[in-house]
């Protein structure tokens, strides 16, 4: 099992990196620089100070990209009065067929990927990446990769942090 550790304060900054495969490639020196999303950058906050608050909280979400579909675990962990360490851990990773994948490499960068559920933002709806792709949902878009967060998703996270 795949995971990686690093320590952060209650902005996001990153203070250390621990022992695991993705960490020691890392040079980013916040959270947020990896994140384009507003909406996803006020979560992950959400979720240091909530850590801070309460001691851990544990939340599942996915992290794919066009040719794998991923499921980590993310446990963050109070260690200090201003700091937390969080820990990613790959629970389970599917490599999509090579038609699948060329597909979604021309629609992952046009569309917003939900990160908890990995449906795409729809003109109606989220929707399945290969519903997508049938409905023809990428050729509305002008493009710009994102990930974000569906409506259910935050409502979900949002009841589960308290």
């Amino acid at each position: 099992m795949s995971r990686f550790t690093y320590t952060a304060d209650r902005s996001g900054a990153i203070l250390s990196f621990g022992p695991g495969e993705w960490g020691a490639s890392r040079s980013a020196t916040s959270i947020l620089e990896c994140i384009s999303n507003e909406t996803l950058k006020a979560l992950w906050l959400s979720l240091i100070h909530k850590a801070l608050e309460v001691g851990s909280l544990q939340v599942e979400c996915a992290c794919d990209d066009a040719q794998t579909r991923r499921r980590i675990r993310i446990d963050v962990v109070r260690t200090g009065e201003f700091a937390v360490e969080i820990t990613s851990t790959l629970l389970e990773e599917i490599v999509r067929p090579p038609e699948v994948a060329a597909q979604l490499g021309s629609l992952l960068p046009l569309m917003t990927v939900c990160s908890w559920c990995n449906r795409v933002r729809g003109v109606r709806d989220w929707i399945a990446p290969e519903v997508a792709l049938s409905e023809g949902e990428h050729e509305r878009s002008p493009g710009g990769a994102t990930h974000g967060i569906c409506p259910e998703c935050l409502a979900e996270l949002l009841k589960a942090a308290g």
